[in-house]
């Protein structure tokens, strides 16, 4: 079931710390005048704010806000300098992605396809379970995978200290999905990427389209032989990590 966007007449603004970018457009006033605003501007509203929520992008993992509004989708992520970086759960410091809502071709839930490796004190040892993932397929080849976390406080016995550690949320993934799904949905893009249609599909790899003519070997898209730099291209850009891993001084 599809959530209604709705936005009120008080909608909220997108806030500072999201790192929202704006085009300077230069626009025709009725008197003839020509002024220059940004787009889009007070135009654009926040729909929804999430925290603590984890991003892969082209097999490279990282930790932030995320944004949805009328207009686009924002992931922010940046951890200060003075802070050490969970290379468990984050491979770069900072990472800002912005997705257009006209681009998105589709969104899913992908039920068991992120390894989540949690540290058990018990055991001794990193204990895996297969969770469910939102998975992003762009028009411009993008592959987005999230999930969203809980922080947790979690005692250390030898110091007695309580340093944060993260929990996989699933309701609050499937929250998110459902959110993004009727946000994608309202756009209805006019058309679909061929390079989607032909060579993406969910988890990332590429494939051949078996409706579509092969040559030595190669698919032909639209008579043109596809590179195979290109194929390699695309299924790096859909990469996926080898997973998450928590606790344990990961």
């Amino acid at each position: 079931m599809m959530l209604p966007i709705e936005l009120q007449s008080s909608a909220q603004q997108l806030p500072p710390y999201a790192c929202a970018t704006q085009d300077p457009i230069r626009v025709l006033q009725e008197d003839g005048q020509v002024v220059q605003q940004d787009f889009p501007g007070r135009a654009e509203h926040l729909i929804k704010e999430w925290s603590h929520c984890f991003l892969e992008m082209s097999g490279v993992r990282a930790m932030g806000l995320l944004f949805l509004t009328n207009f686009r989708l924002i992931f922010e992520a940046k951890c200060p300098d003075d802070d050490s970086r969970d290379v468990g759960l984050a491979d770069v410091r900072s990472m800002h992605v912005e997705i257009p809502i006209g681009i998105v071709d589709s969104v899913t839930l992908a039920s068991g396809a992120a390894n989540i490796r949690s540290w058990s004190p018990e055991k001794s040892k990193f204990v895996s379970s297969w969770v469910g993932e939102v998975v992003l397929c762009c028009q411009d080849l993008r592959v987005i995978r999230l999930l969203h976390f809980q922080q947790m406080r979690e005692t250390n016995q030898s110091h007695s200290y309580a340093c944060p550690s993260y929990a996989y949320d699933q309701n609050s993934t499937e929250a998110l999905f459902r959110h993004l799904h009727a946000w994608a949905a309202a756009a209805q893009p006019i058309h679909r990427s061929w390079c989607h249609r032909i060579c993406c599909r969910i988890g990332g790899a590429a494939r051949p389209d078996p409706a579509q003519p092969v040559e030595n070997g190669t698919p032909r898209v639209g008579g043109i032989a596809a590179a195979r730099t290109g194929l390699a291209f695309v299924e790096t850009l859909g990469a996926c990590t080898a997973g998450w891993d928590i606790g344990g001084g990961a």
